[in-house]
């Protein structure tokens, strides 16, 4: 899915992660690709994915406890702890689509269900500057 995104600031230390503002979240992205010379204030068609490079760790939300932040972030890291549904291979966090195959094999027995997964970072792949 394609998503109209603001780049809000770029990192001064690390190059290839920025702040950008996605469906009303606030998120620290890992630049995949991009084409185009991006600048700070901008708006971009993006797509996003995350990223998990070791285990896959899933627990099911407790739906008592109202889910505020659907993306939280783990300290100054790039990791995040996604809220979401899991609905077969697709995993929706507030207005934010995920693909997963691994998830839907591995963790049919939840599907339907408020899951959160933790991930070791979200990438971005700049299709192009949104001129409107």
């Amino acid at each position: 899915m394609i998503y109209s995104v603001k780049l809000k600031n770029l990192d001064k230390l690390c190059e290839n992660f920025a702040d950008f503002s996605i469906e009303n979240n606030d998120l620290y992205c890992f630049i995949a690709y991009s084409k185009i010379s991006l600048e700070e204030n901008r708006i971009y068609n993006v797509e996003i994915e995350y990223q998990i490079f070791n285990d896959y760790i899933v627990e099911e939300a407790n739906i008592d406890k109202p889910i505020i932040f659907p993306f939280e972030r783990i300290d100054d890291s790039p990791r995040y702890r996604i809220t979401g549904r899991l609905n077969g291979n697709s995993f929706k966090s507030g207005n934010i689509y995920f693909m997963d195959n691994y998830l839907q094999k591995e963790y049919s027995f939840l599907d339907g269900r408020l899951i959160t997964l933790t991930i070791d970072r979200l990438d971005i792949s700049i299709i192009s500057e949104d001129l409107l």
